[in-house]
């Protein structure tokens, strides 16, 4: 992931590439009597997290209100999932990892491609950063978003 000189001071964004096909949040299967979540979102939400905490395993959820990028790249069938479900599986992933809870999201920017190989892209910045408060296109030129100018289109 490239980010700008600067961007990264006091550690004020984080930033992760999970190279596998996205999953889309599903909803809780009911059945005799209790629900139970679906095992591929289960499974999902644990890949991001380890994933997560391999490459941030020091440091400490954000506290205060963060934004939230994210780009899905998918090699097939690009509209496959609704993009809202997408984001979902990816944000509650997060929760007590990136952030304390998905709720102190305030800005959430989200792309889906058409790309050779299948991945995710996620940048979390605490607002007032300087990630934080630009316009989705200075995001995607500076290559914060899009995991280094990327690679996969």
């Amino acid at each position: 992931m490239i980010v700008p000189e600067g961007m990264t001071q006091g550690y004020r964004v984080r930033g992760l590439l999970v190279e596998e096909r996205a999953v889309p949040k599903e909803r809780p299967r009911v059945g005799r009597g209790h629900a139970w979540t679906p095992e591929r979102t289960v499974a999902w939400a644990e890949q991001v997290g380890w994933a997560w905490k391999g490459k941030h395993r020091f440091a400490e959820p954000y506290r205060g209100r963060v934004s939230l990028l994210l780009a899905f790249f998918f090699s097939q069938r690009v509209t496959a999932a609704d993009l809202d479900n997408l984001v979902k599986g990816v944000s509650d992933a997060l929760n007590g990892l990136a952030y304390v809870d998905d709720r102190q999201v305030d800005a959430l920017i989200v792309r889906r491609y058409k790309a050779e190989r299948d991945a995710v892209s996620i940048v979390v910045a605490e607002m007032g950063s300087e990630v934080a408060e630009m316009e989705p296109r200075e995001v995607y030129s500076l290559g914060v978003f899009v995991a280094g100018a990327c690679p996969y289109q």
